[in-house]
């Protein structure tokens, strides 16, 4: 019993090393993000396309995927559901898709400045129940605070006119009193 869970956590280690590590194995599917790095401001959502390729000589099926994403991000902020609508049940080899949408990350407010890695994972195999990972790509959540695009015109439109009009103001002088 106790092998069976000492098993079972090494093999957990293994694959998240792996997954965090990049595969060092030839995956059938290639993912190429198109951009692999968005930027955006705490609240905003990023989706993130790409193209699929099967390399193999074989149909794969794509039945699953995974974001991985280091910083403080919360699984609510992640959603694979583009993949399920927009990526085909499976791959005949050589075949690829066009850009599709992928994943959307939403970025958390309060999170700091900075650029955040992941990795989009793919989960399939030779069959519609295999869950092997067929394919990874990293990418990069670039999280930076905007100013609001209204404050500078908002401030000028007030203090503008003041400034006009002290400059514009006509000037009076005093006439000088002779020294008594």
């Amino acid at each position: 019993m106790i092998d069976r869970h000492i098993s079972t956590l090494s093999g957990l280690v293994v694959g998240s090393l792996a997954i965090a590590l990049g595969t060092s194995f030839a995956a059938p599917i290639t993912i190429d993000l198109v951009p692999s790095t968005l930027a955006g401001a705490p609240g905003n959502i990023l989706t993130f396309n790409g193209m699929l390729t099967n390399n193999s000589p074989s149909t794969v099926f794509l039945n699953s995927a995974a974001i991985n994403i280091w910083g403080g991000f919360s699984p609510s902020d992640l959603s694979t559901l583009p993949f399920f609508l927009n990526a085909p049940l499976f791959l005949d080899a050589g075949e690829a898709t066009a850009a599709i949408d992928l994943f959307t990350v939403r970025i958390p407010n309060g999170l700091p400045d900075g650029s955040y890695l992941g990795q989009f994972t793919i989960l399939g195999g030779s069959d519609e129940f295999a869950l092997d990972i067929v394919g990874d790509a990293p990418f990069t959540v670039k999280a930076a605070a905007v100013p609001e695009p209204g404050t500078l015109p908002l401030l000028g439109s007030v203090c503008g006119p003041a400034i006009v009009m002290l400059l514009l103001r006509p000037r009076f002088r005093r006439p000088r009193r002779p020294p008594s």
